[in-house]
């Protein structure tokens, strides 16, 4: 696929009619499900008259509130080794309690925030906020499912990645 099919699947061309039309393209991957739940999806999205495309995993929080709240955030094929990795570390985690009762282990990318912590039995758990939406899980092993479903979604755009971009 190159550039000039950017517009594939659509009756658009990028030298017809008005400026800063986007075409927005997304799978859903999969949906990790705690006390609310996180969504990955694979994205493309297309500026035609710039003939820009850029390519993005898009995680979003659902709270499991009788009128659920939302929040998203893209992060870059760039930024998702880094991200990759963190979530590694985090699951990876260990936490005692001889010192202090309590720790927190907190990772940060944009809106996006993962904290490993523990609770008075000593229970590793996770709270996952995008924006102001948390989702939490009693078992850090959603960490790794997390993880599955980016890498099934950066394998989704490899897939389908147009040339050149």
């Amino acid at each position: 696929m190159n550039l000039a099919s950017a517009a594939e699947g659509t009756n658009l061309d990028a030298d017809d009619g008005p400026n800063n039309i986007i075409v927005r393209r997304y799978t859903e991957i999969g949906i990790v499900k705690g006390y609310g739940k996180i969504t990955v999806e694979a994205r493309e999205g297309v500026i035609l008259d710039a003939r820009h495309i850029s390519y993005f995993v898009r995680l979003s929080a659902e709270s499991s509130d009788d009128y659920p709240r939302h929040g998203h955030s893209a992060i870059t094929l760039d930024a998702l080794p880094k991200f990759i990795e963190a979530i590694d570390r985090l699951r990876t985690a260990s936490i005692d309690q001889k010192k202090f009762k309590f720790t927190e282990i907190e990772y940060n990318y944009e809106n996006i925030k993962v904290v490993v912590f523990n609770n008075l039995s000593g229970k590793i758990m996770i709270s996952i906020q995008i924006g102001d939406v948390s989702v939490n899980f009693s078992d850090v092993n959603a960490l790794l499912e997390i993880k599955e479903l980016i890498n099934r979604a950066i394998n989704h755009i490899e897939m389908h990645r147009i040339d050149g971009s």
